[in-house]
């Protein structure tokens, strides 16, 4: 299998760590939306990542469907999310969650830093930020034992754990806020970002 895309995308990097959890081999192709566009769009027509090409030539796209892929390759009990049931759609539900904190949190980064200074349109970053935090907010109440939907590490957990990781590494100040704000997030994070699967998918260094 060939993963596309670069690991400091939090959706690259949920789908990576899921791969690796799960002991399923594949190769990154490190491909950036900025500077590799016409690479991606080669996988995906609408040039998003992660984008997974399977070893037939199959390629599926979005980290959610990609997941929902690697979870169909290993035994029940081994998933990261039940097959059905309210504990299914609860962790699927903390996990978009997760996932909508860490969209508004690259949106907010794009209209600071890819948009003109003099075109930044302030509200818009300010409301992004804002609907970030609600959603930590939420998942950190959550967070009342070991793991976000109770006893289990899950999807959920990794979405978390990726979103403030990346938060930290493209804004240092806002990151370090998030970390007194939500403690239990933080701690999450500090753990997760200790296991194996992270280790094999790390953020890159710049």
């Amino acid at each position: 299998m060939k993963l596309f895309g670069r690991y400091m995308s939090p959706f690259v990097r949920r789908a990576a760590v899921t791969a690796r959890h799960y002991g399923l081999a594949y190769e990154n192709v490190a491909l950036s939306t900025i500077d590799d566009r016409d690479g991606i769009r080669t996988v995906n027509p609408v040039t998003r990542v992660p984008a997974l090409e399977l070893p037939d030539g199959t390629v599926i796209v979005d980290s959610s469907v990609i997941i929902d892929h690697f979870d169909r390759q290993v035994e029940p009990d081994r998933r990261l999310v039940p097959a059905s049931g309210h504990r299914r759609t609860e962790i699927l539900s903390l996990t978009a969650i997760a996932l909508g904190a860490a969209e508004k949190m690259i949106l907010r980064f794009y209209e600071q830093h890819r948009r003109p200074a003099e075109f930044v349109y302030r509200p818009w970053v300010d409301a992004c930020l804002d609907q970030m935090n609600d959603g930590l907010a939420h998942l950190e109440a959550r967070l009342t034992g070991p793991w976000i939907a109770g006893g289990a590490f899950s999807h959920a957990d990794i979405a978390a754990a990726v979103t403030l990781s990346t938060l930290h590494r493209i804004d240092a100040d806002i990151g370090a806020a998030t970390a007194g704000r939500f403690p239990r997030l933080s701690g999450l994070t500090d753990r997760c970002e200790e296991m194996p699967a992270f280790l094999a998918a790390p953020l890159p260094a710049n």
